[in-house]
């Protein structure tokens, strides 16, 4: 549960207005239908990817919905083939031992649906973080205030999710980051960092908020051994991936860069 400062009825046109969808989700494309079983599409066109894989996203069927209330969808998991269910929502908030708080609302999340076994089960964990993620980003901009900065995006690795005794599962790598150039490769598994144990992405977030550039940490990794891997700055790394806004390409901070065909260095294509 997420609280914001805003009415239900400004939450919701964040929610479902393409603009607003694209804006703080960063997305590419974004098709959010107000009417049970329309179609439905959240979708990222990026640059920079190891694998070459320049779209991913979101794409299914509204479920059902009550305005300014509950949006529910169901839709296939990314990494998975198995079809879950997402719902968003909101519950206004009153006043509170005599005091007028104003347009507040409470964010509820919930995902279910996931397998228990294989990949999905690293999803589970790695959609969980990421709706968190998306709800601050959401709760940021209904504030207008600055979003989180990540600093897991100084190694350079986009992740699955993490599963308890199994480690991390690694979905993708930045072409030219740390990762890339320290050998890892999208559906390596990391068990250990430094000697610690992994079991959630939240447990390599630990690791990467402390460090700086420059620093390394050797990864034990499932089948190949340890990597040592070296970080670089969050300025640096964010340049190397790049999102597609509208007419331009833009790095995950919302950094406007230079078309595709001016871009220096290897780019996945």
């Amino acid at each position: 549960m997420q609280h914001v400062r805003a009415s239900t009825e400004r939450v919701w046109q964040a929610l479902t207005t393409e603009s607003e969808l694209r804006s703080w989700l960063g997305a590419t494309h974004a098709d959010m239908p107000q009417t049970a079983g329309e179609p439905f599409t959240l979708e990222w066109v990026t640059q920079g990817r190891v694998s070459g894989e320049t779209t991913h996203g979101y794409y299914g069927h509204v479920h059902s919905v009550i305005p300014e209330r509950l949006l529910a969808l169901d839709f296939k998991l990314r990494f998975a083939d198995r079809m879950t269910q997402f719902s968003v929502q909101l519950h206004p908030s009153f006043m509170a031992y005599g005091f007028d708080r104003g347009a507040e609302c409470d964010i509820w999340i919930t995902h279910s649906g996931f397998p228990t076994e294989g990949t999905g089960l690293f999803e589970y964990d790695g959609l969980l973080l990421h709706w968190r993620q998306s709800v601050d980003d959401l709760v940021a901009a209904l504030e207008d205030r600055p979003a989180r900065r990540r600093p897991y995006a100084i190694a350079g690795m986009e992740f699955v999710g993490g599963a308890q005794d199994q480690g991390v599962l690694v979905a993708d790598v930045v072409v030219d980051g740390p990762a890339d150039k320290a050998g890892i490769r999208p559906r390596d598994v990391l068990l250990a960092i430094d000697g610690k144990r992994l079991h959630a992405v939240d447990d390599f977030h630990d690791w990467i908020a402390v460090q700086r550039h420059g620093d390394s940490g050797t990864f034990e990794v499932a089948g190949r051994g340890e990597i040592v891997l070296t970080v670089e700055s969050v300025e640096v790394a964010l340049a190397r991936f790049r999102v597609l806004q509208g007419d331009r390409w833009e790095a995950p901070d919302g950094t406007i860069l230079k078309e595709p065909a001016e871009q220096e260095g290897r780019v996945a294509p």
